[in-house]
């Protein structure tokens, strides 16, 4: 969270580490936070420091406002690198990675983020479970479910649930006892003597009406980053996807300021959303959209356990009516792709929905993992396919520079060939944190200009866990 605090003598040793790399002669230090990991960033300063703060900085005991974002001032160059300007208030640290500024990455120490896992032995919250197990920066420190799971090790909840992938999983993390949610709530808010919180965020796959009730109590002290649809339209609640939409992480400083809490809600967009707002994106940006007819094949895996899909029902068939799907798809695309106007008086204006015409049609098919899309788009420039190629290409690429654990190499693959992509074969991709579209040809019968593809995105990793894993990095570094 944002807090007053000392700075340590490791990360002074850090910015001086970044100021002799930039050959800035002085400057002073500001370390800010998501959570309870210092991020560093430096600022130039014109005069060297007065007695009072030499004093202070050899003491090493500055105290930093948590609320400012400080990189170097705009216009100031140090080894011919340009570099950013001053940010203001506001959660978002885009670009400033490629100025060699921040510096989070060494600054965090392995496992040292404790999180939990809400809703653990569903499916969203195992593959949270997965992805958490051996991440670098992340450790789990509470797994919590219903009561039914509670004083459980979680191995024997797992096979009573159903065992995903527990041979992956560490032995320490299976034979963590599963708590009941409310009673890990209570945990949270009864902070220990050292005022230090028990956890610095939490990942929730609860399911929608539990959601409702739990996500605000815990987001009333740390970060909470969800699967569930719970908040998403909510006009101070930003769906925040990876590469995709970063300034609308500056609503979460809004969010808490508003609502009075120490942490934030961050929910994640609907699985099929993910794969189209993510091809959407870079059309958005290099040509303009007019209009976007989308119909999906959907894996079994994206409706759960419970309620679930009944075998009788989609063996040798295909369910083309999902309940509230292609509401939800087209309410979030456009919300995702939406700008975002902080000055509003309005909160229903803080993000203005994209002005676009968006028509789902959402099947469900027998297949595991992965949701296949085609996708017809009518564009307000023309959209040639070499330039189209071109920004799908682009897609993801300052991201991608962050290093972030969960980010693959390509927020979007196209694939030639005219057979693909297919679940089987693509959905993999990237760890399963790749989109991969192909078939992609020009489409003038929506408009005069435009484009369709197909693309495929794993609905249970980028399109639930391990995008709002993704997310969080993103916040922390």
């Amino acid at each position: 969270m944002w807090r007053r605090r000392i700075v340590s003598r490791t990360e002074r040793c850090a910015a001086l580490c970044i100021q002799r790399r930039l050959r800035i002669p002085h400057m002073s230090i500001h370390i800010v936070s998501c959570f309870s990991v210092p991020v560093v960033f430096v600022t130039p300063t014109e005069h060297r420091d007065t007695h009072e703060q030499t004093a202070r900085h050899r003491r090493e005991k500055i105290e930093i406002e948590h609320s400012v974002y400080c990189c170097v001032e705009k216009g100031h160059k140090s080894n011919g690198i340009p570099v950013g300007e001053n940010l203001g208030s506001g959660p978002d640290l885009t670009g400033l990675a490629a100025f060699g500024l921040v510096v989070a990455a060494h600054m965090i120490e392995p496992h040292s983020v404790a999180v939990a896992v809400l809703g653990a032995t569903g499916v969203a919250g195992q593959q949270f479970v997965r992805a958490l197990a051996n991440h670098p920066w992340f450790r789990i420190a509470a797994l919590a479910a219903s009561g039914r799971s509670a004083g459980r090790p979680y191995r024997d909840c797992l096979v009573q649930t159903g065992l995903f992938d527990g041979l992956s999983l560490p032995k320490e993390v299976l034979e963590l006892p599963v708590l009941d949610a409310t009673e890990l709530v209570q945990r949270v808010a009864s902070k220990p003597a050292t005022g230090t919180p028990i956890l610095d965020a939490v990942f929730s796959g609860l399911p929608t009406d539990a959601a409702r009730t739990l996500e605000p109590l815990f987001a009333q002290h740390v970060p909470v980053f969800s699967t569930a649809s719970a908040f998403r339209y909510e006009p101070d609640v930003p769906i925040l996807v990876p590469g995709v939409n970063p300034d609308h992480a500056h609503l979460l400083a809004l969010q808490r300021q508003r609502r009075g809490t120490a942490g934030f809600l961050a929910p994640g967009p609907n699985c099929t959303t993910t794969g189209l707002v993510i091809c959407l994106k870079p059309l958005l940006d290099a040509f303009g959209l007019q209009a976007v007819i989308m119909t999906s094949l959907q894996a079994i895996s994206g409706a759960g356990r419970s309620p679930g899909v009944l075998a009788l029902d989609l063996l040798d068939n295909v369910v083309p009516y999902i309940h509230n799907e292609e509401e939800k798809v087209e309410r979030e695309t456009r919300k995702i792709l939406g700008p975002l106007n902080l000055s509003s008086a309005d909160p229903a204006g803080l993000i203005t929905p994209l002005p676009i015409g968006i028509s789902c049609t959402c099947t469900r098919v027998p297949v595991l993992d992965g949701h296949t899309e085609t996708v017809y788009v009518a564009t307000r420039t023309p959209a040639p396919l070499p330039a189209v190629h071109e920004a799908f290409a682009r897609a993801g690429r300052a991201l991608a520079a962050l290093g972030l654990p969960s980010m693959p190499a390509s927020l979007i693959q196209v694939r030639d060939e005219p057979n693909r992509p297919q679940p089987r074969l693509d959905r993999d991709t990237g760890g399963g944190m790749t989109t991969v579209v192909g078939r992609l040809r020009s489409e003038s019968v929506l408009g005069e200009h435009g484009v369709k593809f197909v693309l495929l995105s794993h609905n249970t990793r980028m399109g639930a866990a391990g995008g709002a894993l993704l997310t969080a990095e993103w916040l922390l570094h």
